[in-house]
């Protein structure tokens, strides 16, 4: 069995479950599963701890008497909030850095080909969407009169528009999700606090959902029960026919076909060797991430002047620093100290060399400028914990239940 191509792997490690997405056999995407079932995007009935107006945010308490951090721009519109109220809750971010779980009031929930909210009542198409796709997603948005939640087509709507049987899943999957919800809502006045009402798929099939799957040559998992919820989603989609298998080699674990452990160990390394000899330094605070390039072996080259060496570590540094932020999950801030370099015309072009490679991240990431110390200023939104934040949540969570 071939580990090139596109792929998607779920196997069993000592960290928890492990989702890997690879694209020309090199791994892009790692999520690190602590439990069976998602937290982030779970939906909670909810009581009001305490509000701190200082700051703007409330404090509310979830199942088995969790804390969650409710920004108060994160309300329903009119709402006053008061202690000891009962809200509903969707978790918008786990904990991270010892900060309690972020939440929102305003609720959602994601399909393949759209996204359900409440009480948001709009109805829209993804902004990453072309004209004349957004054109013929509005006349679609139109046969969907009678939904009680609001509605958002998302990019993948692409694969529909000239394929009927698509064309029909699209549809019963806006229906699904609009009564789903809508029965959340209705169901939260008879419940509990701390009851959960909404649990998201599995984090591995959230990761199906966001790929384009007709570039997927094989998803493959060694894990009994994934292999039945992959089934299930494999019904709903005809992309997915003759994809899943399951894997039964006694010879070799799929974790060792794979060479899972030196694929974690790689993607959290500080140090990154480039193939010109040169080298990454990746040092995250807080704050911010720092990534530092540094000419290393290359710079003992004499056949070449050092500029034009500084320039091809830094155009080769550029495309690895990409391709390692989508791989480590990296977002906020982040500042790359480049090798300096004599002209601006070298500046500018290794910017547009890195916005080139970022901009086929899927995750929003931009760059901003290079500040006058020569300091490249970059943003990646932040959806989910970094990789190394789940392999550490994953290994207290283990020291806790020992």
């Amino acid at each position: 069995m071939s580990v090139n191509g596109n792929k998607v792997m779920i196997t069993e490690t000592d960290y928890g479950m492990l989702c890997i997405v690879f694209e020309q056999g090199l791994p892009v995407t790692i999520d690190v599963i602590r439990d069976k079932s998602a937290f982030t995007g779970s939906i909670y009935l909810a009581r009001v701890q305490n509000i701190v107006t200082n700051i703007q945010a409330a404090f509310v308490e979830i199942d088995q008497g969790r804390k969650c951090f409710l920004p108060l721009d994160q309300l329903l519109p009119d709402t006053e909030l008061h202690c000891g109220d009962e809200i509903l809750v969707q978790i918008t971010k786990e904990s991270t850095g010892g900060k309690v779980p972020e939440c929102t009031c305003r609720l959602s929930i994601s399909g393949r080909y759209c996204v359900a909210s409440y009480p948001d009542q709009r109805k829209g198409v993804s902004n990453k969407l072309e004209k004349n796709i957004k054109d013929k997603c509005k006349r679609i948005l139109d046969s969907f009169t009678a939904l009680k939640t609001g509605l958002i087509l998302r990019t993948n709507v692409v694969e529909c528009l000239d394929h009927p049987v698509l064309l029909e899943s699209l549809k019963q999957e806006v229906i699904f999700l609009s009564e789903a919800l809508s029965q959340i809502v209705a169901k939260a006045a008879y419940q509990p606090v701390g009851t959960k009402l909404y649990a998201p798929s599995p984090v591995y099939i959230k990761r199906l959902m966001q790929l384009k799957l007709e570039t997927i040559d094989e998803i493959i998992t060694d894990i009994e029960a994934v292999m039945v919820e992959l089934k299930k989603y494999k019904l709903t989609n005809p992309l997915l026919l003759d994809k899943v298998r399951f894997y039964e080699d006694s010879m070799i674990s799929l974790k060792k076909l794979y060479r899972v452990d030196t694929l974690l160990q790689e993607a959290t390394s500080r140090k990154v060797w480039l193939k010109s000899g040169g080298y990454l330094i990746f040092d995250p605070t807080e704050a911010l991430t720092v990534i530092d390039v540094n000419s290393g072996k290359s710079a003992k080259q004499k056949s070449m002047k050092h500029s034009k060496i500084h320039e091809q570590i830094n155009l080769e540094a550029a495309q690895e620093i990409a391709y390692q932020i989508r791989l480590r999950n990296i977002s906020g801030i982040i500042l790359v100290d480049f090798i300096n370099m004599e002209t601006k015309e070298q500046n500018k072009n290794l910017l547009s060399v890195l916005s080139s490679f970022v901009h086929k991240d899927p995750i929003q990431t931009d760059v901003i400028d290079m500040t006058p110390l020569g300091l490249v200023e970059m943003t990646r939104k932040k959806t989910e914990n970094t990789l190394e934040e789940q392999i550490h949540l994953s290994i207290t969570s283990a020291d806790t239940l020992i």
